[in-house]
């Protein structure tokens, strides 16, 4: 049963959710025809039988006037009834006038009830027309009706086809009266049905309250009348109804000649209905919605009147040629292809010529033109057809001339008709109501309401007063400045006075004096001052020049008086306040450093840029904010380096791209070249083209087309935003290549969506879809940008905005503008990419057109990573490599390989990660080179995987030698220790490693890594040479000496910290952390030991046991067989005393392993430590920031704790420098140590370490700020 729907639907291009209202719409259709076929039948036969046909023109006349009576009813009852009941009435009194004639005509059978009924018939299929197409467009779009309004109307020709062809059995029955019981038995189903619409469709049959809100007047038939779009309507209409008439007069003349009897007309024209509606039936059926798709409503306007013009002049020619024998059978033929055209084709399209109304016009424009307007020009061909046969004698023959007149203007007015709907369309879906007018003030009574305006005490009505008084150059304008200088409202005051400067009224001079003397607000007191130097100039520089000097004085009342004196004070302001302005430009207050800029701002002089060079630089926010916004015043070219440094920053950029755009058309050249830097990043780029867009004009045009075909998508898309907010249209010859480009752009966006289908729909790949969706839709908006250049840009761009709606009909609307604009390929291309289809029927369309390979996800995979980044964005390449590393198979190997030289970081970035998921046998030296990635966040994380996953791979043979063919060398493990950008624990890995190469080289390299400052990587290399066994040369023997001596100084100043600190109540924890560093340095210093003792012999006996004494057991007392052996030791290294340096560290070194309590230790060596504040805060900044000595994190770490304890603030700067720790847990406390002394400083860097590489630190200022974890 489902396939039989979806063939079904697929055949007739019924889309989801449109099935029931089009079977309840075709079934309503059928009903109405059965009981219209009906009542045309008996109404024609009766009459033809009792009148002549020359009595027709009268029929149509009175029917006009009668039609016209009910329709100004109809259009009273709209506004009465609510939509339902309204219809549902219409048809209620054509079923009881159907059955008050059938009475007449068995009661009282006259000429004159026959008159009426042939007359009623008229206006009864007027009405059921205007009732049917009414609901028809409630419950459809106008891309639904232009799709589905030929196959509704199949109810009505199904009921035409079968009322034609029983006619004659039924005549011969129940003769040609009864006929009038079928009519009224088909109109009470059709009742039944309307009556099942009206309650299961309610919500789409009312109109919603935001749309009859948005109408902001009822629009009557004047109104329309005057609206170029319905004048057209009503012209193609008129005309339309005239061909009808004069050729339904010759049809029915020409039959009442071959026809004498009633029941031989009712015959033939039951035949002949019969036939028009068989091809009625497979015309709207089958053709009318895919000719309509196809050549849209220019056939659907002029089918009619070039069909019937066909017949016409055909008709004129055998006529002219006297054979006048198929005269008759000519005017059938011609008027069957009337009624097939008319019906089929004609009557949806200009149905869907209302659809650009509101629902509310849509009705009251129907009902204008069903009841007023057709029923009016009927009365005028019936007149005309009075005066041309009974007056001028016109036969059938000579009405053809005049029928081929009118179907001239008809076709002329309705190519006119075409070109406005798109206009109309277009109108519709920007729904803008503009009015206005011109204000006349220049009146007396004007004039006086401004002047008591001037005297109210609300601020907002005095400034707009005196801004209308300024529009219209009124004479009072000046005093009225002046009086308002003493204002009781500072905002009043504030705008007086700078109208004054800008008119540079000098008569304001001595009241601005005197306002100076009194006025308290710092603000309007700074206005005063800029203004008395506009209008004094350089007289007043003395008097100004004394708020300078005063340094109480408040910041807004120096920069009034400094901008003015810059400004016009002459040489002496100039000297004098750009002196102060450079104390202002280096101040450590940022507040006085934002004024300068501010300043500069105002004053505007373009040769003043530069300080602000300096202030574009500056750390503060607000300031460097200044400095942007004073340099798009001052356009200064040399400004633009430092804003274009500014467009990378977020905070920044758009105040940047605002100030740059200020330049105006003169700085297009130099933001090109910077464009076009090798090295310029792509968030730059952008902002660059949104200045070069902002500027405007035919420089701005001529770059952009210039990058058109940028190699990387997000700047395409922006090229052809800004392309089209220059208005630029292209020329003719460009258009072949415009249409590459959308043919280009679809054949894109089918590859996207083939991938979508390829890689299925599940949760892996959740965000990957996400980012192939949005690249469709980034090729949908590349594609409206690219119809943008050659097709009206507003119709397109608002199309695309109307294509987003929640509205069906908006969106329906704007399809329709689409339309009536495309051609055919274009159509073909973009239709399936903008419809409201399913994505599969969507991407079958497409796949017509660009053919696609199926694959396996994980071809897909691949093909998204190696692609250009001119087609795929980096998100999508991100997000692939994100589902690549989840699955973690080899065979994504060389494709991510690719993808660690990709140009963007972020996407590098995610490369490293994903052959870290991977883990191929040569992940270190595929990560070697990036950790001196040009991006330090690649460089960070290549650190980070190569420490957390590549180590974790190098298996080591038990010979020491590393396995897995030769790969590595010592030469990758040297580079690690010794490059200081690596973690510190991965460079100890390195050293371990080296110990067990047991060669020259690994020996060498050991001992020159001693020297490297990191005392735990040292301490590593230690134990590698230790475990290594190597020998240690007579000449390394003096550097060794002299690590020992600096080892003990070291221990010296450590325990001088503790001694300093361990006042403080609060310093329990970092005097343990300080221990810990203590025991470091023994530690050090016995491996030092060990290496120099030469008895190695001794050292492999006596080496394990003296580290577990003194190193590893140290609140334990050491028994005194191992301190006999330490003894011995100290004399093996002390030698002959070969140096004096080493005989003084032995002598500590003696003392230091004896005692381990600091305060016995400061005893036997006589420190005087000083205990003051000042002392305490100087050992906490060495601890925490500075030496070299201190190399534990947790001692960091404890004295930033501390340092947050004692609330000492000075350390703000060395805390937030610590932020760029390598270590993770110092970065972290950095971040909580600044979030506590300074939350303001904090919130400059919370972004940046929400987003830390390190997850411990990014969890920190996430909970820092509050947000969940």
């Amino acid at each position: 049963m489902d396939k039989v729907k979806n063939t079904l639907a697929a055949v007739f291009k019924i889309r989801a959710g449109e099935g029931r209202p089009t079977f309840l719409l075709l079934l309503h259709s059928f009903f109405t025809g059965i009981s219209m076929v009906y009542l045309e039948t008996a109404s024609y036969a009766l009459f033809l039988k009792n009148f002549d046909s020359k009595a027709l023109p009268f029929v149509y006349i009175v029917s006009a006037l009668v039609t016209t009576f009910f329709g100004l009813i109809y259009s009273r009852l709209e506004e009465t009834l609510s939509f339902s009941k309204l219809l549902i009435l219409t048809l209620g009194a054509i079923l009881f006038s159907t059955a008050a004639f059938y009475a007449g005509m068995r009661l009282a059978p006259s000429p004159g009830v026959i008159m009426a009924m042939i007359i009623w018939y008229n206006v009864a299929f007027v009405l059921t027309g205007l009732e049917f197409w009414s609901l028809a467009s409630r419950l459809l779009d106008v891309r639904q009706g232009k799709r589905l309004f030929g196959l509704i109307g199949v109810g009505d020709i199904i009921a035409t086809i079968l009322g034609g062809v029983s006619v004659s059995v039924m005549v011969k029955q129940i003769g040609t009266v009864n006929l009038l019981l079928l009519s009224a038995a088909g109109m009470a189903c059709c009742i039944a049905v309307l009556i099942h619409i009206t309650r299961q469709m309610a919500g789409r049959l009312l109109m919603s309250e935001e749309e009859e809100s948005g109408e902001a007047t009822e629009i009557g038939a004047g109104g329309l009348l005057r609206e170029k779009y319905f004048f057209l309507i009503l012209c193609v209409s008129a005309l339309s109804v005239f061909g009808y008439y004069l050729l339904d007069y010759i049809f029915y003349n020409q039959v009442e000649l071959h026809y004498p009897g009633e029941d031989q007309v009712a015959s033939f024209l039951g035949g002949f209905i019969a036939f028009i509606g068989i091809i009625n039936l497979i015309s709207n059926a089958f053709l009318h919605s895919r000719l309509i798709e196809r050549y849209g409503l220019s056939l659907g306007l002029l089918a009619v009147p070039v069909a019937v013009s066909l017949g016409s002049a055909s008709s004129v020619v055998i006529t002219l040629a006297g054979i006048a024998g198929i005269f008759f059978w000519l005017m059938v033929v011609t008027k069957a292809f009337d009624e097939i055209c008319r019906t089929s084709i004609e009557e949806p399209s200009i149905r869907i010529l209302y659809q650009p109304f509101s629902p509310a016009q849509r009705l009251r424009s129907q009902t204008v033109m069903e009841t007023i307007v057709e029923p009016v020009a009927s009365a005028l061909v019936g007149g005309l057809l009075l005066l041309l046969t009974s007056v001028l004698g016109f036969e059938a023959n000579h009405l053809i001339y005049v029928i081929i007149l009118v179907l001239a203007l008809w076709i002329f007015a309705a190519i006119l008709l075409k070109r406005e709907y798109t206009n109309a369309l277009t109108r519709a879906l920007t729904k803008r109501k503009l009015g206005g007018g011109v204000l006349a003030l220049r009146d007396g009574a004007s004039i006086e309401v401004l002047r008591k305006g001037l005297n109210s005490s609300i601020p907002g009505e005095v400034i707009n007063c005196l801004n209308l008084l300024e529009e219209i150059e009124h004479e009072t304008l000046e005093r009225a400045l002046i009086d308002l200088i003493s204002h009781p409202d500072p905002r009043v005051r504030e705008h007086a006075l700078k109208k004054i400067g800008d008119l540079g009224i000098s008569s304001a001079n001595e009241p601005i004096r005197n306002r100076l003397e009194s006025e308290e607000n710092p603000k309007v007191l700074g206005t005063a001052l800029r203004t008395l130097c506009a209008v004094s100039e350089a007289e007043a520089f003395e008097f100004v020049f004394t708020y300078l000097e005063d340094p109480d004085v408040n910041l807004e009342v120096r920069r009034g008086a400094m901008a003015g004196l810059l400004r016009n004070g002459g040489i002496d302001g100039v000297l004098s306040a750009g002196a102060k302005l450079n104390d202002l430009r280096d101040s450590k207050i940022a507040d006085e450093r934002k004024l300068a800029a501010e300043v500069l701002g105002e004053v505007g002089i373009s040769s003043f840029y530069r300080p602000l060079l300096k202030l574009l630089e500056d750390s503060d926010a607000g300031v460097r904010r200044a400095a942007i916004s004073a340099s798009g015043k001052l356009r200064n070219p040399r400004l633009l380096p430092a804003l274009l440094e500014n467009f990378a920053i977020p905070d920044f950029s758009t105040a940047a791209v605002s100030a740059v755009t200020a330049f105006g058309p003169d700085i297009l050249p130099d933001v090109e070249a910077a464009f076009d830097r090798e090295d310029q990043t792509r968030q730059v780029r952008i902002k660059i083209i949104r200045v070069i867009s902002r500027v405007g004009g035919n420089r701005a045009t001529e770059i952009l087309k210039k990058k058109i075909d940028f190699s990387e998508e997000d700047i395409r898309s922006h090229v052809l935003s800004a392309l089209v907010s220059c208005r630029y249209q292209a020329d003719y010859d460009e258009f072949d290549t415009i249409q590459k480009r959308i043919r280009d752009e679809v054949a894109d966006a089918t590859w996207s969506l083939s991938v979508l289908v390829d890689i299925g729909d599940h949760e892996d790949v959740s965000l990957l879809t996400k980012a192939l969706k949005s690249e469709v839709d980034k090729n949908r908006k590349r594609i409206f940008s690219l119809l943008a250049l050659i097709y009206p840009p507003k119709s397109i761009m608002q199309a695309q905005f109307n294509l987003s709606s929640k509205k069906k009909d908006m969106r329906a609307k704007a399809l329709e503008v689409l339309d009536s604009l495309l051609s055919q390929e274009q159509k073909a291309l973009v239709f399936p990419l903008v419809d409201d289809i399913p994505s599969a029927q969507r991407h079958s369309r497409l796949v017509a057109h660009f053919p696609q390979n199926r694959m396996s996800r994980h071809e897909r995979l691949k093909e998204i990573l190696v692609r250009s980044q001119q087609w795929t964005s980096s998100w999508t390449k991100i997000c692939a490599l994100f589902v690549v590393g989840k699955i973690a198979t080899r065979e994504f190997y060389d494709t991510v390989i690719a993808c660690l030289s990709d140009p963007d970081a972020v996407v590098r970035e995610t490369a490293v990660w994903a052959l870290g998921r991977l883990n191929p046998d040569d992940l270190v030296q595929r990560l070697q080179g990036l950790k001196a990635d040009k991006s330090p966040r690649v460089a960070e994380f290549s650190r980070f995987v190569i420490n957390s996953v590549g180590f974790a791979r190098i298996p080591v043979g038990k010979g020491g030698y590393l396995t897995r063919s030769g790969r590595y060398t010592a030469d990758l493990f040297v580079s690690i220790l010794q490059d200081d950008g690596e973690r510190t624990l991965r460079r100890c890995s390195a050293a371990n490693i080296l110990s067990r190469f047991r060669i020259p080289a690994a020996r060498t390299a050991l001992v020159r890594s001693l020297g490297i400052p990191d005392k735990t990587v040292r301490t590593a290399v230690l134990d590698a040479l230790i475990k290594g066994e190597f020998v240690i040369e007579p000449k390394e023997r003096g550097e060794l000496a002299g690590l020992l001596a600096v080892e003990v100084r070291d221990t010296e100043r450590i325990l001088e910290s503790i001694l300093t600190i361990s006042s403080e109540k609060q310093a329990k924890r970092l005097i343990s952390a300080l221990g810990q560093e203590m025991l470091h340095n023994r530690q050090r210093i016995l491996s030092l030991m060990v290496l120099l003792c030469e008895d190695r012999d001794f050292i492999s006996d006596s080496m394990k046991i003296l580290f577990y004494w003194y190193i590893r057991q140290e609140n334990r007392p050491v028994p005194d067989t191992v301190k006999e052996c330490f003894g011995h030791l100290v004399t093996l290294v002390r030698g002959d005393g070969e140096t004096k340096s080493l005989s003084r560290s032995m002598e500590k070194v003696v003392i230091l392993f004896r005692f381990r309590n600091p305060a016995r230790l400061k005893a036997l060596w006589d420190k005087a430590v000083p205990g003051t504040s000042a002392d305490v805060e100087r050992h906490l900044r060495q601890i925490a920031f500075g030496s070299s000595v201190f190399t534990l994190s947790w001692s960091r770490i404890c004295a930033m704790d501390l340092i947050v304890r004692l609330r000492l603030s000075g350390c703000v700067p060395q805390i937030i420098g610590r932020l760029r720790d390598k270590d993770d847990m110092v970065r972290a406390t950095s971040a909580w140590a600044l979030f506590q002394l300074a939350p303001r400083e904090y919130r400059k860097y919370a972004g940046e370490l929400r987003n830390d590489v390190s997850y411990l630190v990014s969890r920190t200022a996430k909970q820092l700020s509050g947000e969940e974890v």
